[in-house]
């Protein structure tokens, strides 16, 4: 029963990526070698891990689910065990992520998955949209204007 488990997983209807790198922002996957680079740093993942961030990856911008996720990577038989999925991707998450706790490439989908982001927002842009939802308060405004370096 294992070893079918084991070839199910190898045996995917999903396509493999074309690239044999995949590059989204500071995150580099050398899927040739196996290796991963976060701002030029080989970054250290288990094999899981590394299975999980190639799923992600490699359909980045789409919304996959817990079930297929943990069908994919562990087997049918795991479809229910959704805490090793959590723990793995918490794990994940801080090895990639400059702050764990406001992931920014690997988001959460309510009840459904998870979600890794093409492009990243910028932290500017944010900046100034806090900036616009605050512009009642007067000295929150004169902040947002100093910072952004308007006179």
């Amino acid at each position: 029963a294992r070893i079918q488990a084991v070839l199910r997983r190898y045996e995917s209807n999903d396509a493999p990526p074309k690239e044999s790198v995949l590059t989204y922002n500071s995150i580099k996957i050398d899927l040739a070698n196996r290796s991963v680079f976060v701002d030029g740093t080989e970054a250290s993942l288990t094999p899981m891990e590394y299975s999980l961030l190639v799923e992600l990856a490699a359909n980045a911008g789409k919304t996959i689910t817990y079930t297929k996720l943990l069908g994919k990577i562990w087997g049918p038989e795991f479809i229910g065990e959704r805490d090793s999925l959590y723990v793995h991707i918490n794990h994940l998450r801080r090895k990639l992520e400059s702050d764990p706790k406001y992931p920014r490439y690997i988001v959460d989908v309510p009840r459904i998955g998870y979600r890794f982001q093409k492009r990243l927002k910028s932290p500017v842009l944010l900046q100034h949209l806090a900036c616009l939802f605050l512009a009642v308060i007067p000295a929150v405004t004169e902040a947002c204007l100093v910072g952004f370096g308007a006179d």
